[in-house]
């Protein structure tokens, strides 16, 4: 190997190896300049060659030609696959705490491969090695920079494909696509990772087209059946079947309606009979309690907050870090899609449907989206 060959060699002249060199200035760290006899014994050389040649190579020449290693520098293709070292290799979301990412130094606080640095916690690569334990020590060095080449090659899928905000990334799924296609896409996350963006964008699009020729092909079957063979026949069954379902639903409504009228009434007049008691009506006949205000003068994240926002937060009974979030969510979709209906923000946010019209509606007052 070169690295063995160049620690037998020497580094300015034949006379004295790499190894002697690094003796040399290990025991001059050790006993101080001027005890020649000591660094002698520990180098194998005599008092006087040591002091000698450490005056000309070290002390009248500090800065001499070394000779260039033709070995690459893993550390530079570290950086070159990583970008720069000083800067958070992912930019920071809302909710990425989840994965436990730290922005300000931009890993995580379990990474990729977490105990590839116990490999070489108690490596060093001493002079007197011999030549199968240096190379297998260097050996292990290289493992170990293969592996940080691996945890960078996932931080990199990461940040291409940006997966660090979960919350969001299933959010948006779930407003733009349909149930189907988003079980092909979970199904199909872990493809994604053999593929570039481009390529498993093209991939997913071509598995959601696939998905609707078949329901327009079970479409085409389904007016088959049913004698229909015109494109103004399956527009009219269409509409016929809408407004055969939505007579169905208001008369189930309704029923229900009724009955639950009905049951009340039931209860109503036993309780006044005092033949029932109170706590024997059922939960959801009784009378719903008005939630009382939030309290969040000392909740995290509050300072973040406007007045207005406070008031929001407190009717709704969130904590300021989820409205926070919620309104990042929804603004960001109506910047993206450019519409965004109340049903789609319950859609997005998947919480409950009072809370949600409430900052819905903050939202849209303000100006900060538009209701389509």
């Amino acid at each position: 190997m070169v690295e063995a060959r160049i620690m037998e060699e020497g580094l300015f002249f034949s006379e004295w190896t790499t190894q002697e060199e690094l003796k040399l200035l290990e025991s001059i760290d050790e006993y101080g300049y001027g005890n020649w006899v000591s660094v002698a014994a520990q180098v194998g050389k005599d008092a006087e060659e040591c002091r000698s040649h450490y005056d000309q190579f070290y002390l009248c020449n500090p800065h001499p030609a070394l000779p260039v290693l033709p070995v690459k520098c893993e550390e530079d293709s570290l950086r070159a696959m990583d970008g720069d070292p000083n800067e958070p290799v992912l930019p920071y979301y809302p909710g990425a705490e989840i994965s436990g990412y730290m922005p300000l130094r931009g890993d995580f606080t379990v990474e990729a491969d977490n105990d590839a640095e116990e490999e070489i916690t108690d490596l060093n690569i001493d002079p007197e090695d011999s030549k199968i334990v240096i190379a297998l020590k260097l050996a292990t060095v290289k493992s170990y920079c293969w592996r940080l080449r691996q945890r960078a090659y996932r931080k990199s899928i990461i940040r291409e494909y940006g997966l660090l905000d979960i919350r969001k990334q299933l959010a948006m799924d779930q407003a733009r696509l349909n149930k189907k296609q988003f079980k092909i896409k979970q199904q199909f996350r872990s493809f994604m990772r053999f593929m570039s963006p481009e390529t498993a964008g093209k991939v997913l699009q071509s598995l959601y087209t696939e998905v609707q020729l078949c329901e327009e092909i079970r479409k085409l079957q389904e007016y088959r059946s049913n004698g229909i063979t015109t494109l103004r026949g399956s527009e009219l069954y269409e509409k016929l079947l809408a407004r055969r379902k939505r007579v169905k639903e208001e008369h189930e409504d309704a029923a229900r309606r009724e009955c639950a009228a009905e049951e009340a009434l039931f209860y109503h007049i036993l309780q006044q009979k005092n033949l029932l008691k109170p706590q024997d009506i059922p939960k959801r006949l009784r009378e719903v309690k008005k939630e009382t205000p939030l309290d969040i003068k000392h909740c995290i994240g509050v300072e973040k907050l406007s007045p207005d926002e406070k008031e929001v937060c407190s009717q709704c009974r969130l904590q300021p870090k989820a409205f926070l979030q919620y309104k990042q969510v929804l603004v960001s979709y109506w910047k993206q899609e450019g519409a965004l209906r109340l049903a789609d923000a319950r859609k997005v946010l998947k919480i409950d449907v009072n809370k949600t019209r409430k900052i819905y509606n903050f939202l849209v007052e303000k100006g900060l989206i538009q209701s389509s």
